[in-house]
């Protein structure tokens, strides 16, 4: 049972499990994975990416200077944003053409909504899409020859960190077990990561639809 005294880190990982196993076994996911994914269904999926990350980013770069909790996430927020446009721009997709699937668009609007209300909550968002990175440099690896891109234009969100993401995770999660939350705060990081896991899952799953 979680105290106040477990690592925040810990208390994530543990409460979002089941979430994550779920959001990683849709089978666009799966399929993506395994290098067998149609293109233009991974540029669809960028796209909604991008939706939320670009809402992450103006909530992190508006926060930051008045949360000091939060620093360093701003400027992950902003490289991310970058690398899915490049991305996108490679692919042939125009950022304002971009259709919202319903659970990108209604996390996008939690973003923004924890941004104006209770900043330090955007931590809770960004531990999913952070981590999220630690298996896309696999991805990223079982989809280039297939989909003849490269890490620095139509994978580089896919390979944000190369080598470096090992260590680039561990410092965070460090940072994080030394931040001070309230026992609420922490609650609330829990539901926004489950928020964040959940709405993967449906975006995977709105996605499959439109094929």
């Amino acid at each position: 049972m979680p105290t106040i005294d477990t690592p925040v880190m810990e208390l994530l990982r543990d409460s979002t499990s089941e979430l994550h196993k779920t959001a990683e076994s849709q089978p666009m996911q799966k399929a993506l994975a395994k290098g067998e994914l149609p293109v233009d269904r991974y540029a669809a999926y960028l796209e909604q990416l991008w939706l939320v990350h670009r809402a992450l980013e103006k909530a992190l770069v508006d926060a930051t200077p008045n949360e000091a909790r939060l620093e360093g996430m701003d400027e992950a927020a902003v490289m991310h944003v970058r690398h899915l446009e490049v991305d996108l721009a490679e692919l042939g997709r125009d950022l304002n053409a971009i259709d919202p699937t319903p659970a990108a668009a209604k996390l996008a609007q939690h973003i923004e909504r924890d941004g104006a209300t209770e900043p330090v909550l955007l931590a809770g968002h960004f531990y999913v899409l952070e981590g999220s990175m630690n298996g896309n440099q696999y991805i990223a690896r079982a989809v280039q020859r297939v989909y003849e891109l490269n890490p620095d234009a139509g994978l580089a969100y896919l390979s944000s960190y190369g080598e470096t993401q090992r260590p680039k995770w561990a410092s965070f999660k460090e940072r994080m077990n030394t931040i001070a939350f309230t026992a609420s705060e922490r609650e609330g990081l829990v539901e926004r990561a489950k928020a964040v896991f959940g709405a993967i899952r449906d975006i995977a799953t709105e996605l499959d639809s439109r094929a």
